[in-house]
């Protein structure tokens, strides 16, 4: 054999050996399966070729006779020793702990992480070994986490919903080994908890002087389900409030976890405001059970704080003027509340008080028959008399993503007191009078029934006479098939 063509076999040689290798460290079953499939169908390839040089007459006498003799031996054994190496790299993966192991870090990463990020502890297992060891780069360690939290930005936009438990020995190993950066530590728990940090809506007001109830929801949420996995935790304070660029002061203000809430009074002019809230978020590393509604600027308790983020939010509400229109009135039948059932169920109670009666009239909303939404004053018919109780009765949607459904909200007792009531009186009726003011913070409620609603035959449940005239109306009551108890 020349020398040109043992150079170039040599080289040919190194090439495979170096692609087999790689490919040993990409996939132990790809591995062996190409390794059998090359070997026989190589040695297939080139007892071919052999046949058609020899055929072709190229080859002297001598040469067949030696040079075939070992050509063939060499085919024959080609298929045997490649089989068998594929199994014994087969039977030597077996026997490691797992057959990841062989493989390097960017093939597990990249290729065996995706297949189940969620549940597959031997892939977690293994990270968590080369974190452990250091036996990966903090580029590395770092691209792991990076592919989780895409997916759990993915699978869960607004917080994750399964645990960490299969992740964590992973993230505790690479965090002790200094192989993840704060950004990414505090990445990693707001994938975990939630999404945007937003200020609840505030609804509408009247011009003049306003209470407004602050409520903010830092991103990050309620960290309690990821206390035993989360290397850091997040802690919060929000240290300014303004309303159209001008501090204000605020009272009852209250904290827990991630939530934050205040009341403020402030006087306004019609038109459109905005509430800008400023806070500071820190990560602080989680040395044990996190502490709910901590205050105080973050980053005093147990561990070292890793990174701060400074939050801003805003929110605009609308003010409207004295007189002007903010809820609609509708008077199509079909979305006319039936309330008769609910105040009829629990009734009026009359009670003796000093200076007179006092009547208590209880709305059952879960007896309510409404399509849409409502919004009442409630007043009591004494003889000729309309006396106007404490209270309002309505109705909103339940969700503004889904404004078609609602719910009841209003008073569940209505009150009022007067001189006198008849002792014979059994039976009282109730007005109910459209009145748009109880649901005017409720941006979601743009219209609202709009007539009155006379309410009949609503029975009293006498508490203010003595034993035995009471005794008497009841049985007045029972003749008359009204409920008296």
């Amino acid at each position: 054999m020349s020398l040109k063509w043992m150079l170039v076999l040599i080289v040919a040689a190194g090439a495979i050996l170096g692609l087999m290798g790689k490919l040993l460290l990409y996939d132990v079953a790809v591995f062996c399966g190409v390794l059998a499939a090359v070997s026989v169908l190589g040695a297939l390839l080139a007892a071919v070729t052999t046949l058609v040089v020899v055929g072709a007459g190229r080859l002297s006498a001598d040469s067949r006779r030696w040079g075939l003799l070992a050509w063939g031996i060499f085919l024959l054994a080609i298929p045997f020793l490649g089989v068998g190496g594929a199994f014994l790299a087969d039977h030597f993966a077996d026997k490691l702990p797992t057959r990841l192991r062989v493989s390097s870090n960017d093939r597990l990463i990249h290729h065996e992480l995706p297949k189940d990020f969620d549940y597959d502890e031997e892939i977690w297992n293994e990270l968590e070994r080369r974190a452990r060891l250091k036996e990966m780069s903090q580029k590395e360690a770092e691209a792991a986490l990076r592919l989780f939290i895409a997916h759990m930005k993915n699978k869960g936009p607004n917080g994750w919903d399964k645990d960490l438990s299969y992740q964590a020995p992973f993230l505790r190993a690479a965090t002790n080994s200094g192989l993840l950066s704060n950004g990414i530590l505090a990445d990693l728990y707001h994938a975990c908890c939630d999404g945007e940090s937003t200020i609840e809506p505030l609804g509408r007001f009247r011009e003049g002087e306003v209470e407004i109830a602050l409520q903010a929801n830092m991103a990050g949420g309620d960290a309690a389900d990821f206390e035993d996995y989360l290397p850091v935790y997040a802690q919060w304070e929000v240290v300014s409030v303004k309303i159209d660029g001008r501090g204000i002061d605020t009272t009852d203000e209250w904290s827990f976890g991630s939530s934050w809430a205040a009341n403020c009074k402030v006087t306004l002019a019609p038109g459109e405001h905005e509430v800008l809230i400023e806070a500071i978020g820190a990560y602080v590393d989680n040395a044990g059970p996190i502490q709910k509604g901590s205050r105080g600027i973050p980053g005093a308790p147990r561990g070292r704080v890793r990174e701060r983020r400074n939050v801003t939010l805003r929110e605009s509400f609308q003010v409207y003027a004295r007189d002007e229109e903010v809820v609609a009135k509708d008077l199509k039948r079909e979305n006319k509340p039936d309330l008769m059932p609910a105040f009829k169920k629990q009734g009026i109670s009359a009670w003796p008080v000093e200076d007179g009666v006092k009547l208590i009239a209880r709305c059952d909303y879960d007896e309510a028959g409404a399509e849409a939404p409502y919004a009442f004053d409630v007043a009591v018919l004494v003889g000729d008399k309309a006396i106007p109780m404490k209270g309002a009765c309505w109705q909103e949607p339940a969700d503004p993503v889904a404004p078609d459904e609602y719910y009841p909200c209003g008073d569940e007792r209505f009150v009022c007191r007067i001189k006198q009531l008849d002792a014979k009186t059994t039976e009282l009726s109730l007005l109910l009078t459209p009145n748009t003011e109880p649901v005017l913070s409720e941006s979601t409620i743009k219209i609202i029934w709009g007539g009155p609603i006379r309410l009949d035959g609503i029975p009293v449940f006498r508490y203010d006479l003595p034993t035995d005239s009471k005794g008497e109306a009841e049985q007045a009551g029972d003749e008359s098939g009204e409920q008296t108890d």
